[in-house]
């Protein structure tokens, strides 16, 4: 039946090194209908990233917590799931991240030793809190704890990402890939990564890879058309744009390609469903096609709801090449300074421990 198949999977998972969380439950005791429901949450969660099997990942996630209100990795998976139906625009964004702090904060309280929970607070101080520092203070500690982990390769790849340091995020999301190299999404973020470093080729061949894995996966035809619009092929963009299998993702795609074509009706259209349908949590994607079209006041109007909005998305401007023409505006560093981002890599002091010590948050 499907609860022994979960099982099974689960174990087939951990066995192959394919989970998508960062610890091993192993060394945790609880009690045997617990660690079930557990495994069956990490079944679905790994199972797929839709609306469907998150939200029965979560339901057993809370069943484990149930039945052991103090096993600290059903409180870190809890977490986990929260934030990966927040990133899948299957929950409020406000709401989701806050009970994925509250879960991430609830396993460190239950096992200080846990990487995971550290994993999970530090991706909440990245989305939500946008506390850089904070980010990298959890996600160093999650290192410590768990050395070689994907998930916290992972996300210290992102916290780079953010702060503008391309080569040091390429490095470590080519390690990550390395533990892990089954993982289709991982190579949709790392082309987007190798994208905007201006390495093209490197981007599409990663992207590629991703199809291969899952010819399904949302937004890589998207991306492989951001990529050529890149290289200054839209008519070929246009037709990977056209074969994304989100529609969200295909109207914001269609909106690039149409403007490079120059066929303003048409990329106007397209913008105009893309509004229609996700105004309230796409702020910063309608930010981006307003400032690729040349629209500089747009873009602005747009970007500054992101950021009443606190869209994730925000968290890549300072790498996104269709943000370049705003770059010398005034109010392109007045929002950095907003985010606390540094203006550039040289204001940085991140990963930079030989450096003097430092004093002292919608995303593809």
């Amino acid at each position: 039946d499907e609860i022994a198949l979960a099982v099974a999977g689960a174990l087939q998972l951990k066995l192959l090194g394919l989970d998508r969380t960062a610890p091993s439950a192993r060394s945790h005791a609880t009690n045997a209908d617990a660690y079930q429901a557990y495994l069956q949450a990490q079944y679905f969660f790994g199972r797929g990233v839709d609306k469907d099997n998150q939200d029965k990942a979560l339901a057993f996630a809370d069943q484990a917590i149930k039945l052991d209100a103090k096993y600290a990795p059903a409180w870190a998976l809890r977490s986990t799931v929260l934030t990966s139906l927040v990133m899948g625009a299957f929950l409020d964004e406000k709401d989701g991240l806050r009970e994925a702090r509250e879960a991430a904060d609830k396993a460190i309280s239950l096992d200080p030793d846990l990487a995971a929970g550290y994993v999970q607070r530090g991706w909440v101080q990245v989305f939500r809190d946008w506390d850089w520092h904070g980010a990298q203070v959890s996600l160093k500690r999650a290192a410590q704890l768990e050395p070689g982990s994907f998930a916290v390769l992972k996300y210290q790849s992102y916290l780079f990402q953010v702060l503008g340091q391309m080569n040091e995020a390429i490095e470590m999301q080519k390690k990550a890939i390395a533990i892990d190299p089954l993982r289709a999404r991982s190579y949709t973020f790392f082309g987007y990564q190798l994208y905007c470093a201006g390495r093209y080729e490197d981007a599409a061949a990663a992207v590629q890879k991703a199809l291969e894995l899952n010819p399904q996966l949302s937004p890589a035809h998207s991306d492989l058309g951001l990529i050529l619009l890149g290289e200054g092929r839209p008519q070929e963009a246009l037709k990977q744009m056209e074969q994304e299998s989100s529609e969200d993702w295909r109207f914001w795609g269609e909106a690039l390609a149409y403007h490079a074509l120059g066929r303003p009706q048409d990329s106007d259209a397209a913008l105009k469903k893309l509004i229609g349908i996700r105004q309230k949590d796409w702020a910063f994607q309608i930010a981006e096609v307003y400032a690729y079209r040349g629209q500089t006041d747009k873009s602005f109007e747009w970007l500054n709801r992101a950021y009443g909005q606190h869209d994730g998305g925000l968290t890549v401007m300072k790498l996104d090449s269709l943000l370049k023409g705003l770059r010398q505006d005034s109010r392109y560093a007045e929002l950095l300074e907003k985010m606390h981002l540094p203006r550039s890599e040289s204001d940085n002091n991140f990963g930079q421990e030989s450096r003097q010590p430092r004093a002292q948050k919608s995303v593809r």
